[in-house]
This record gives C-alpha cells, sequence and structure tokens, in this order.
C-alpha cells in the first residue's frame, strides 16, 4: 500500500528476524572484519582539506576532516584586497551536529547539506538529516554563529528569528534571492518525492506552512529539482522522470514574472539548459 506511514509489524519483525540471523550465523567472522576495516582506514587520510571554491562576493569556501572526528568541519576565507585570502573563519561544525542536545550521545546518523550562503555572505542555509531517509530539515544561521542554541540566546531580535527556521520535509538545497530576503527550496511528499518548489520569506512563519509553492510538479513519475544559473540570474527548475525532462526558468531580478518553460515535455526527451554572461 502506498504512502509514508509505518511499515507493517509483520514486515518488520521479518527484517528484525532476518537481522538477527545474519548476526548470529556471521559471527565467527567479527575479527575479520575488523582486520578489513583497520586496514582500508589504513589507506585512507583522516585528517583533509577540501579545495577552496571561490564565490562571487569576495568569500572562498572549504572544509576540513580532523583525526578522530567523522563529520565535515566548513570554514571560509575572505579575498583580501592585494590578492590572496585572509584567516579562516569557522562556519559550521557538522561533528556538533551529529551530538544529540538532549543527553550529549552521537546520533547513530547524521548527514549535512550545505551550507548553502546568501549573496552577500551573511547568513547561511544548511539541512540535517538523522535518518537515513534524504529527507532534511532546513535551518538558517547568520555568520559568525555555528550553533542555533547560540543565535537563539543572542540579543539580536533578528538573529533569534532566523535561528528559529525549521522546515521540514526538503531535499536539502536552498537558492537565495539576490536581495537575501527569501529562500527557495524543495519540499518533499510522504514517499519523500521532491515535488514542490517552495518560497520562504524570513520574518515569516518560521516552519514554512505559509510558504507559498513556486511549482508543484502532480505526475507521480516526476521529481523536482532546482539549481541556479552560472550567472546567478536565473532559478532553474528541473521536473525530471526516467526518460523524460522539463525546465522553468524563474528571473531572480524580476521574480514577479513567474516561471517561463524553455521547452513543453516530450516522452523521451530529456535536457538541460544554463545561462551566463548574457
Amino acid at each position: 500500500e502506498g504512502g509514508g506511514g509505518d511499515a507493517p509489524e509483520e514486515v518488520v519483525r521479518l527484517l528484525r528476524d532476518e537481522n538477527e540471523y545474519t548476526q548470529a550465523s556471521q559471527k565467527h567472522l567479527e575479527p575479520f572484519r575488523e582486520i578489513l576495516y583497520q586496514e582500508m582506514m589504513g589507506h585512507q587520510k583522516e585528517a583533509d582539506e577540501t579545495l577552496l571554491i571561490p564565490s562571487a562576493g569576495g568569500y572562498g569556501y572549504f572544509g576540513k576532516y580532523f583525526v578522530g572526528k567523522s563529520y565535515q568541519v566548513h570554514y571560509r576565507r575572505r579575498k583580501l584586497p592585494e590578492g590572496g585570502w585572509g584567516a579562516e573563519e569557522l562556519v559550521l561544525d557538522e561533528n556538533e551536529i551529529a551530538i544529540d542536545p538532549e543527553d550529549g550521545s552521537k546520533r547513530p546518523y547524521c548527514t549535512v547539506s550545505g551550507p548553502h550562503h546568501d549573496p552577500a555572505h551573511s547568513m547561511f542555509a544548511y539541512g540535517t538529516d538523522f535518518a537515513g531517509s534524504d529527507n532534511y530539515t532546513l535551518h538558517v544561521l547568520p555568520f559568525g554563529f555555528t550553533t542555533r542554541a547560540a543565535a537563539a540566546s543572542s540579543s539580536d531580535a533578528r538573529v533569534q528569528s532566523v535561528a528559529k527556521i525549521e522546515l521540514e520535509q526538503t531535499d536539502g538545497s536552498a537558492h537565495w534571492s539576490p536581495s537575501g530576503d527569501r529562500m527557495y527550496y524543495v519540499e518533499l511528499d510522504s514517499e519523500f518525492r521532491a515535488f514542490k518548489v517552495k518560497i520562504h520569506v524570513l520574518g515569516a512563519d518560521p516552519t514554512g506552512e505559509q510558504d507559498a509553492v513556486l511549482y508543484e510538479e502532480m505526475d507521480r513519475k516526476f521529481s523536482v529539482s532546482v539549481c541556479q544559473s552560472s550567472c546567478y540570474r536565473f532559478l532553474i527548475v528541473t521536473t525530471a522522470s526516467a526518460e523524460t525532462s522539463e525546465v522553468y526558468l524563474l528571473d531572480l531580478t524580476s521574480p514577479a514574472a513567474g516561471l517561463r518553460r524553455v521547452a513543453p515535455r516530450i516522452f523521451g526527451h530529456s535536457y538541460g539548459v544554463d545561462h551566463r554572461n548574457g
């Protein structure tokens, strides 16, 4: 039966029985699994750093991995007028997010999307998935605050307001308007299909329940994704099935004009578009 509800109890029971049988029948292999794990880890660098990616607006973003930590730590550097890059600034530590604030334990699973910074580099959005379902809850933080708790305790009312944003059931992506006063994101349905593009205006209901819908895909064979053009002028909304796609553009300099379809969907025809310097 379709829908996003809980699995039938007999299915859950069967899966648990199979897991228990597998663990019992392969218990004698545990020492070998540990040997293989240590050998694989011996070929990987626990401490590493990603390439710095320059971004329009004078900042570059990169990440680091540290020995003994499971998750990435995000940083940025300001581009200096005389050339080169300034000191690193901490943006977001995924290892902190992986800790359950209620009891201080490490979460069994943690994936973070982003951070997605606004054009002014004054705030960023990021998504959290603690279940492994690719179902992200989006949050927003001003730069200078690395946790929601710290932002919530700020004396600045605007910082407090931003820290309350909690947009559930999304695909984890976020794209900002040129003014940074609104954010475009993709909502998932009860079966975790990406089907709506919504607009969250800063200062509005932080749960997103009243957010306007920019696009909704009714055909359950299709899923929606969003990106920005290379020139950052257009929001590109793509809806696609296994063999067919359809693309819409939103001019972010005049969003009131609404979406424009590039070409109608034709079964078996898949295409993509971009716009740059023109």
